[in-house]
């Protein structure tokens, strides 16, 4: 037996473990705090272990679509040849985050949060080659960023009187509860790819389609969400809130606007998964964190689905991802086409999808805020950009006509359809179903009829008249704000090579950029700095009558005044 089928076998073990404890903790309310000695002497220190539900639920969304995506790689990955390497590297990187999901201090999160950096690194440079190790830099430099947001956090943790964060009373607005809530706002930001750190998030998608489903769906990029959500008080405070939502609110747009322009069908599932990563900041910065909480579990299972759907689709097109020369597919593979037509719907938020039942909350809560008018306007045309590149990639992939991509040799795998059927009908069941436990909808939105229906209807009206729409958006192909939007406004320029250029003093850019700023900057700097000041402090040590007459002088200026 294969060790994919072996592995999966375990993590679905695992994962029933996790379930049954969910439901446990839903039903009772229950918390449970599990602590291992790290020494034989007893009290001299533990490992604590947080046990709630929200944890609990998370981490078996994360274990469930670890069993289809492990079942899945059976038949993506073989011949690959280094098998070993991959499945080692993604049952750590399941670790790393079942280890964030579960610690109730910021030194055990630590562990999880930096090892889902260093790993995903390694799994972004899986196929070695230039580009895969361009992108791999660029997803670990950003993410070193928050790296050293947490741990200046644990600073000021341990300044207030211990490092674990359930016990946190953040009440009290003082000094170092806004350094403590400004470290993990920044870790937050990074890990979750919002402006101005958005550029690592699409360059990440070099890694092999079972990890990118993986990191998409309810791993790497969703921790910035569920720290938030650890430290949800943050957002009592006005400032935090404010912030984040123009945050949110730019991300949204940028992302939504630029996956209706961009032709790279890989690249407009990264900008949709930064789209929904808006969302859910979007309504933490609202202080709606359990409707946060629901829209990450939804987006898990259909975002995981999309990505199995899309790596079957262009591991049987020879690897083209131009949704221009894409077409046809549900006549060559129903089960791949009707799997990518149901996440279309639960991305674009169709009623009764598994989307729609997060993010039609999000939306009607926010009507219920009561904002302006300019945060209506961007926050729409956002949401609803999201329908359009849906209703594209619905067109073009699925209803369109053959477009010249030899799909003949397609041949289907039975691991691939089993996991996008179990996937296609956790689609159909799991927002229902999650949406009845998690809340009670006796008291829950008080809209006007208008206010009510607007949503629905603008989804109805987008969804059917996105082709004018996407032609609007077409016409301005070739141009300095085609580019401007499908750059992620110059942010991939700004965080890749404007050093290099900035420092350009010939042909060898890089080399010099490094030998310039890198340097003066860097070990090679602080050296010659201390040197210097060394060589003169030792000259005044011998000269022990210059520095009498120095002290003498000092404190005659000090009396003088």
């Amino acid at each position: 037996m294969s060790n994919f089928f072996i592995w999966a076998g375990f993590l679905l073990f695992i994962f029933f473990f996790f379930f049954f404890m969910a439901l446990y903790l839903l039903m009772t309310g229950q918390v449970f705090l599990y602590e291992y000695e790290l020494f034989s002497v007893s009290g001299s220190g533990g490992f604590i272990l947080l046990f709630d539900w929200v944890g609990v639920v998370f981490l078996s969304v994360v274990l469930l679509i670890s069993f289809f995506v492990f079942v899945y790689s059976h038949s993506y990955m073989m011949g690959d040849g280094s098998e070993v390497r991959f499945f080692s590297l993604v049952l750590l990187f399941i670790l790393s985050m079942a280890l964030l999901v579960l610690s109730p201090n910021l030194m055990s999160l630590l562990l999880g949060w930096d090892g889902l950096g260093l790993i995903s690194y390694a799994l972004v440079i899986y196929y070695q080659n230039i580009r895969s190790f361009n992108a791999g830099m660029l997803t670990v430099l950003s993410n070193r960023v928050g790296d050293v947001g947490i741990l200046l956090g644990i600073l000021a943790m341990v300044n207030l009187g211990g490092w674990d964060f359930i016990f946190f009373n953040s009440l009290n607005l003082d000094l170092l509860s806004v350094w403590l809530f400004s470290c993990i706002f920044l870790a937050a930001m990074t890990k979750s790819a919002q402006i101005p750190f958005s550029s690592w998030l699409p360059a990440a998608m070099a890694a092999p389609t079972p990890v990118s489903s993986l990191v998409h769906s309810s791993t790497l990029v969703t921790a910035g969400v569920f720290l938030l959500i650890r430290f949800h008080d943050l957002f009592l405070f006005s400032v935090y809130g404010s912030v984040m939502m123009y945050i949110s609110l730019l991300t949204l747009l940028m992302s939504g606007v630029g996956a209706c322009m961009e032709m790279d069908f890989k690249s407009v599932i990264a900008l949709s998964t930064l789209s929904q990563l808006a969302l859910m900041m979007f309504s933490l910065s609202l202080g709606l964190w359990e409707w946060a909480y629901f829209h990450m579990l939804t987006h898990a299972i259909f975002k995981a689905l999309l990505f199995l759907c899309a790596g079957s689709m262009i591991h049987g097109g020879n690897g083209l991802q131009d949704i221009r020369m894409l077409g046809g597919l549900l006549n060559f593979s129903p089960m791949v086409g009707y799997g990518m037509l149901l996440s279309f719907l639960s991305l674009g938020g169709i009623p009764f999808s598994c989307g729609f039942y997060s993010k039609d909350l999000i939306i009607e809560l926010f009507l219920m805020e009561g904002c302006g008018l300019l945060y209506i306007f961007i926050f729409f045309l956002g949401v609803f950009s999201t329908i359009v590149y849906s209703s594209r990639l619905i067109y073009n992939l699925l209803l369109n006509g053959y477009m010249g991509v030899n799909f003949f040799n397609y041949s289907e795998s039975k691991e691939m359809n089993f996991s996008i059927f179990f996937l296609s009908v956790l689609g159909v069941i799991f927002g229902g179903v999650m949406s009845w436990l998690l809340f009670d909808y006796s008291a829950l939105v008080v809209l006007s009829l208008g206010e009510k229906m607007f949503t629905l209807i603008g989804v109805f009206l987008i969804f059917w008249f996105w082709l004018p729409i996407s032609e609007m958006f077409m016409n301005f192909y070739s141009s300095i704000i085609f580019y401007f939007f499908i750059s992620m406004w110059f942010l991939l320029s700004l965080a890749s090579f404007f050093m290099s250029k900035f420092f350009k003093l010939n042909s060898v850019s890089f080399v010099k950029g490094d030998l310039g700023w890198g340097e003066i900057f860097g070990g090679s700097g602080v050296e010659k700095f201390l040197c210097l000041w060394g060589g003169v402090f030792q000259r005044m040590y011998y000269n022990t009558l210059f520095v009498q007459i120095l002290l003498l002088l000092l404190g005659l200026i000090f009396l003088i005044k």
